[in-house]
């Protein structure tokens, strides 16, 4: 029997709960697959969803029915950590002997305030040096500073997750690292420790970056760089995940690159990732740091919107410092965009050709930049006086000096959506080049910047808003201390009818 001797109604069922990449393969085999999928509606909105990057939800947010605000404060603590998920803001505060963490659930017309202090959850005295989390899985994950333990703990009830095998996880580690970087994708946890100089008898000697990749729900550690045969060297200056089972690290050898891994994240033991791909990044001759920011990865979604932008449509951002001699002027900072698609892509077709039994290095493995850069990225130089605010799927915002914040959206609305804009838009889809040494990109994008009368300390946004943090200086500190949060009107307009 084929397929297509079922009845028509079936196979609109069959259809509907593939993705869009399937349908089109579908609509492209025959006349009557065609006019199906031509003729169905349902098929031809989840094309024209997943054209524009977004999803229609189905599954519900959990987790938030719990949270209360029993545990209010109206103070928040001084020196602070800020991050939002979807609808919360969390702040860290690290003094002495204790730790706490506080967060805001942002409610359509009110804040409703929530302090957390974690010496009241059974690892009292704790201090935090950073954390990751994920409220769509009620999830939180705390990282010891100056111990190697992981705490995995649940958001509404304040206790060990209950998904959790385990509520600690711990791992050896020779010597007090200075910072690291922890990300929560799905099921799997992600700390990365960059390289750190270590004075030993006059000299500097730098310790490898190392990477670990736990299934938070099995307690499994799944690689330890340390330990797969894989050392990641000295010139891993950072690491992100792509999704829950692929991440890419940011090398500063030679020329630059971005080196594409894939692993399994039901590993039941220790397991060394498959080197997918290596993006080179253009030939330069000058120094340079590079550092990657990746947009939050969500389990669920929010129960206020209809929409959600999936992971593959996320924006990845890597900032790459160029430095310079003194004599020849200060360093220059620029930014690069990249849809984490396009890198998925490349994981994609590593895994189809060896599924196809293609033996030995497959090809088209290292690809130069002009192959995969210049019609997939976009360079942006950084003006002395705007900074990096935040990255929310395929929107980022830049803070400046003059009260203002741009918003740069890569999700390209269709042409009669771009006619109906406001005049303060900017659309870029001309090739361009800001970088020192004409390297041009043509990824698409579109802008608007926002001014305010006010002055906002930092921004953070989510889908439906942005949020100013109103800070106060106060003597002593050296950081200002935060009195309050702020969403204002005029930005959760300007915010919402333009940039969203």
């Amino acid at each position: 029997m084929k397929l297509t001797d079922l009845p028509q109604e079936i196979l609109i069922e069959i259809l509907k709960i593939s993705d869009a990449k399937s349908i089109l393969r579908c609509r492209s085999t025959c006349r009557l697959l065609y006019k199906i999928c031509k003729d169905a509606p349902e098929l031809e909105y989840a094309i024209e969803l997943a054209m524009d990057g977004i999803r229609l939800k189905d599954d519900d947010w959990t987790g938030w029915n719990q949270l209360t605000g029993d545990r209010a404060e109206g103070l928040w603590p001084p020196h602070p950590r800020i991050r939002l998920r979807s609808r919360s803001i969390w702040l860290r505060q690290t003094a002495g002997k204790s730790a706490s963490l506080g967060f805001l659930i942002l409610q359509q017309e009110t804040l409703a305030i929530v302090h957390l202090k974690y010496s009241s959850i059974g690892i009292g005295g704790i201090q935090v040096k950073h954390f990751a989390m994920d409220p769509t899985q009620d999830l939180l994950v705390v990282l010891e500073d100056n111990e190697s333990r992981l705490h995995i703990r649940s958001i509404s009830v304040n206790e060990t997750h209950p998904l959790a095998a385990r509520g600690t996880l711990e791992f050896e580690d020779g010597v007090v690292f200075r910072s690291a970087g922890l990300q929560v994708a799905l099921n799997v946890i992600g700390l990365f420790v960059g390289s750190e100089g270590i004075l030993s008898q006059g000299d500097i000697a730098f310790t490898d970056a190392r990477l670990l990749i736990w299934n938070w729900k099995t307690g499994v550690l799944i690689y330890d760089s340390r330990y797969a045969g894989q050392t990641l060297g000295t010139h891993i200056s950072s690491f992100c995940f792509l999704d829950g089972g692929s991440y890419v690290l940011a090398s500063e050898d030679q020329q630059g690159a971005l080196c594409l891994y894939s692993f399994d994240p039901s590993s039941p033991s220790l397991s060394t990732p498959t080197l997918c791909a290596v993006l080179c990044l253009p030939s330069i001759e000058m120094s340079f740091t590079l550092t990657l920011h990746p947009s939050p990865i969500s389990a669920g979604h929010s129960e206020t919107s209809t929409f959600y932008s999936p992971p593959e449509s996320h924006m990845m951002i890597l900032s790459a410092c160029y430095l310079v001699a003194p004599s020849l002027g200060p360093s220059t900072n620029y930014n690069l965009f990249v849809h984490k698609r396009t890198l998925l892509n490349y994981i994609n077709r590593f895994h189809h050709q060896e599924s196809a039994g293609m033996s030995g290095p497959l090809p088209n493995m290292n690809m130069d930049w002009k192959s995969w850069g210049e019609m997939n990225t976009r360079f942006m130089k950084v003006p002395s006086n705007k900074s990096y605010a935040c990255v929310y799927g395929q929107r980022v915002a830049f803070s400046s000096r003059d009260n203002s914040i741009e918003v740069v959206n890569f999700n390209m609305p269709s042409s009669n959506s771009i006619s109906d804009m406001a005049s303060n838009f900017r659309l870029r889809d001309e090739m361009s080049s800001e970088h020192p040494q004409d390297v041009f990109g043509r990824l698409p994008y579109y802008s608007t910047t926002c001014s305010f009368a006010e002055h906002f300390f930092n921004y953070v946004m989510d889908a439906e808003r942005i949020v100013g943090l109103k800070c106060f200086a106060t003597t002593g500190l050296e950081w200002p201390e935060v009195r309050r949060l702020t969403v204002t009107e005029e930005m959760e307009e300007k915010a919402s009818e333009k940039v969203a």
